[in-house]
């Protein structure tokens, strides 16, 4: 199935993106014209629209091996504009692009659960970072505070 009326691709594409759980739309940079869907715990966005040239433009995330074999099949799909061209592809939405590409790459990113959180090291009041210059003049001053009692010591006791 493909997708003929450019006036309702991005009311189309940005609908499906938000079908998926935990998605939002977003505008970033305050500009109508951005708009992209992101998912709630990472922040991480997988569907950009936007219009150049007079076409709906989707800048759609995907993997290294769909991301050859769509640029090579569809003249309308391009590396990423304004993105990483190795994991994100431009889909210029001209009437020859099936809706399936739109899809399994939606369902790709969407589906993602967001990393682990490391758990972070606790400081303990003792445990502190010293840089290695800081160290010796730590040991240097420690050495220099016993050299200091001992001799004293000697000095007064003989």
């Amino acid at each position: 199935m493909y997708i003929e009326d450019t006036e309702n691709v991005r009311k189309w594409a940005l609908g499906y993106g938000l079908t998926f759980a935990d998605t939002y739309q977003d505008a970033p940079f305050h500009d109508p014209n951005w708009q992209l869907v992101r998912v709630k715990q990472s922040r991480k966005a997988f569907l950009w629209t936007y219009e150049k040239d007079g076409r709906i433009h989707l800048n759609l995330k995907t993997t290294p091996d769909k991301r050859d074999f769509y640029r090579s099949v569809y003249p309308s799909v391009i590396p990423g504009w304004h993105q990483n061209k190795e994991h994100w592809n431009t889909v210029i939405m001209d009437g020859s692009i099936p809706k399936d590409i739109v899809y399994s790459c939606c369902k790709l990113w969407s589906s993602q659960k967001p990393k682990a959180k490391r758990a972070k090291k606790k400081k303990t009041k003792t445990s502190f970072h010293l840089s290695p210059w800081k160290k010796a003049l730590v040991f240097a001053w420690i050495d220099l505070k016993e050299f200091c009692m001992f001799s004293s010591r000697d000095i007064f006791c003989s």
